[in-house]
């Protein structure tokens, strides 16, 4: 992978068309957006960014899907800690970080009894990752193999990413 575009307010702009287009905003039908990053938004300073933790900016989008009661859980992917506290901590409270795109498949439990959890109205707080340090972190209890998992085809109206 050669890195490229992280249009994380985009992704999620999506996801709020498909809500406000396919959702009954008077029901209470749960609304959970899983949202997967290997990068912080990307061109820089372009928009990108749905908020920003030291500013307190907080971008439409973002708000409109507050404002519909959307739950949003946060999957990183080799971010660092200095972006997830800056860019991503903001998006939610439900964050999960993982070293590699590989290490994925081992958090498929846990990340579906969060969902289920948040659906349900049943919302647990899970201590998923050992206490993080100042400068770096990582996530012991993730095998260092794991089998590969089916690859995600993305739609080609999407973007780059």
């Amino acid at each position: 992978f050669n890195g490229g575009y992280t249009w994380t307010n985009e992704a999620l702009g999506l996801a709020l068309d498909q809500f406000n287009s396919y959702s009954d905003a008077t029901t209470s039908n749960k609304k959970v957006i899983v949202l997967l990053t290997d990068g912080e938004p990307y061109p820089y300073n372009e928009g990108h960014e749905p908020c920003l933790t030291s500013t307190d900016y907080k971008s439409p989008v973002l708000t409109s899907l507050d404002n519909l009661g959307v739950d949003i859980v946060t999957i990183g992917i080799d971010i660092s800690l200095a972006i997830k506290d800056e860019k991503l901590d903001c998006i939610s409270s439900s964050y999960f970080g993982v070293s590699q795109f590989l290490t994925l498949e081992s958090l498929s439990v846990e990340i579906g009894e969060l969902i289920c959890d948040k659906i349900d109205g049943s919302f647990k707080t899970m201590s998923l990752a050992p206490s993080m340090k100042p400068t770096s972190y990582s996530y012991s209890n993730i095998p260092s193999s794991v089998p590969t998992p089916s690859p995600v085809i993305a739609s080609p109206s999407m973007g780059p990413t």
